[in-house]
This record gives C-alpha cells, structure tokens and sequence, in this order.
C-alpha cells in the first residue's frame, strides 16, 4: 500500500480556522490522499465526487454552524449518517459478512465509527 497523509489532512482541518481557499485546497489534499489508499476505482472517484469537508449550514449546537465531514451539497454529515445506522437494525446485514461477531461487538464497531466521525466535527470558524 502506498504511503498516505490521509489521517494528518484530517487533522489539519479539525485543528486549523481554515479560510475558505484553505478549505478548498484542504479538500483537494483530502481527496488526492483519498484515492492514494482507496485506489481510483468508480466508487472511489464518486466517493470523492460527493463528500467533503466543509460547513453544515442548518446544524447548530449552541456554537453556531457545524464543520465536518459531510455529503457534498447538503448539510448531512456522516456523522449524523453512521448515527442513523446505529440506531436501525443493520446486525442482521452485518452478520452475515462476520458471523464471527457478536451483536455487541459489530454495536461497538458502528459506534467507534460513528465517534470517529464525529470527532473531526467542530464548530465553523468561516
């Protein structure tokens, strides 16, 4: 696998009060270091294509607007996506894929998930 600096872009997003042009080149490091782990494959450029980090303009926390990883376009984050997942029934799906795995362990898979997305959120500075 070819080295990536997936992980530190990320990190330079949460810790910086980017400007918007460091926000779009950000992104565009976020993306390139993407396809550099993932590989270019379909659903990889439309992964891309479609998410990104930047501002979730109706989400309020009592901190004003909301940055994270989100849906390219919308003011869905994944975040907010993988917490829906935790709260439908998806064992059934996923046990089929890791029967090894009890219900309580791919619980805690989904929410380590859902916690890591959610720790790249912070409130927008922009």
């Amino acid at each position: 696998m070819e080295k990536h600096r997936m992980p530190e872009i990320l990190c330079a997003l949460w810790e910086k009060d980017s400007s918007v042009e460091d926000l779009k080149n950000l992104n565009n490091s976020l993306h390139k270091e993407f396809l550099k782990l993932a590989s270019e494959t379909e659903d990889n450029i439309q992964c891309i294509k479609n998410v990104v980090y930047d501002i979730s303009e109706n989400r309020e926390e009592g901190h004003g607007r909301i940055m994270g990883l989100k849906i390219k376009g919308t003011d869905i984050l994944l975040g907010d996506i993988m917490s829906q997942l935790e709260d439908d029934d998806v064992y059934d799906y996923l046990s089929k894929h890791f029967c090894s795995l009890k219900r309580e362990e791919i619980e805690a898979a989904l929410r380590m998930i859902t916690m890591l997305l959610i720790a790249f959120e912070k409130p927008s500075r922009i």
